[in-house]
């Protein structure tokens, strides 16, 4: 049972740093204030 949470939250973490990456990406792309506007959101 404890395997299966650490997998969960092994798998939460890099979830988290890939969403924290393609932000990442996207201001090394468009800058700071290009962001929302470059990608329509």
């Amino acid at each position: 049972m404890l395997a299966i949470l650490s997998d969960r939250d092994m798998l939460v973490r890099k979830q988290e740093m890939e969403q924290a990456q393609v932000k990442l990406n996207r201001i090394y792309r468009y800058g700071l204030k290009g962001t929302e506007e470059q990608e329509g959101v």
